[in-house]
């Protein structure tokens, strides 16, 4: 019996600024300034503490909060009433932790 791919569940919500900006096709200025934005809304307590983790000159950012913050933001801006963070119903909705196939 020869294996010819693995299949493998993707699920970490983590990303870099830098892949955010790669995977958005925005500017780095764009990213910073969304990210300045979040955490306002985790100083409310919309989005956890662990939301944006900066160190060792590395920012990360849970890529679900970001989704869902950009589907709100306007709303949220204007104070308008939105639903409450769901990570799991947005990481079903944007296919996160889907299988995919890595071939050898």
């Amino acid at each position: 019996m020869e294996i010819t791919a693995i299949k493998y569940i993707s699920a970490s919500p983590y990303v870099t600024k830098a892949q955010i900006q790669k995977a958005l096709d925005v500017s780095a200025r764009t990213v910073s300034n969304r990210l300045a934005e979040i955490d306002m809304y985790v100083q409310k307590g919309r989005y956890g503490a662990y939301t944006i983790l900066d160190g060792c000159g590395v920012t990360y950012v849970n890529y679900l909060a970001f989704v869902d913050f950009l589907k709100y933001r306007k709303d949220l801006k204007a104070g308008h009433r939105v639903p409450a963070f769901n990570p799991t119903a947005i990481a079903r909705q944007i296919g996160w932790g889907s299988l995919q196939a890595e071939y050898q």
